[in-house]
């Protein structure tokens, strides 16, 4: 997407969540995001609610969702509340996930980000491996240059949010 149609864009998304009360509303690039706190199931009803009222938004503005890329994902407890899908613009009903992906960064229910930093670590060592196999030099700049392109910058992705003190 090229900057005129990227500024087109954010122009055409700006009031998504502008009648959303209860839930809060997160755009980034192409992807959007709902999230609420359910301790009722009134919240659970608001939920639907404010999805409805994005949906109406989206045929207003003559857009449309890819259903298929839809997901929803619970995080802690639900006492009390009885745990169901909720509903799509057709209908169906939203696949329930026990970890999603956002910007490259795997989150699961319990926000340990465990799979993740498995997956940077594993990431890491092949890259590793891959420099070692294909650089004969083993010069300090060159390697220290390597190492802060290849490994470090993968493993610094997003780091604040998913923290490294899990695995040390």
């Amino acid at each position: 997407m090229g900057m005129k149609a990227s500024v087109l864009f954010i122009i055409m998304i700006y009031d998504i969540g502008e009648e959303i009360k209860r839930s809060i509303v997160r755009c980034i690039a192409n992807d959007t995001r709902i999230n609420i706190k359910v301790k009722t199931d009134e919240d659970k009803k608001a939920m639907q609610e404010d999805l409805n009222k994005i949906y109406k938004w989206a045929e207003k503005n003559i857009m449309k969702f890819k259903e298929k890329k839809f997901e929803q994902m619970r995080c802690g407890e639900t006492k009390g509340v009885d745990v169901e899908s909720y509903k799509a613009p057709t209908g169906t009903e939203i696949e329930n996930k026990d970890k999603v992906k956002n910007l490259g960064v795997v989150t699961s229910e319990d926000i340990q980000f465990s799979e993740h930093i498995n997956n940077v670590v594993l990431s890491s060592k092949i890259n590793q491996g891959n420099i070692l196999r294909n650089f004969s030099t083993r010069k300090e700049e060159t390697m220290l240059k390597l190492y802060k392109s290849h490994i470090r910058s993968k493993a610094e992705y997003c780091y604040i949010v998913w923290s490294a003190t899990y695995r040390k």
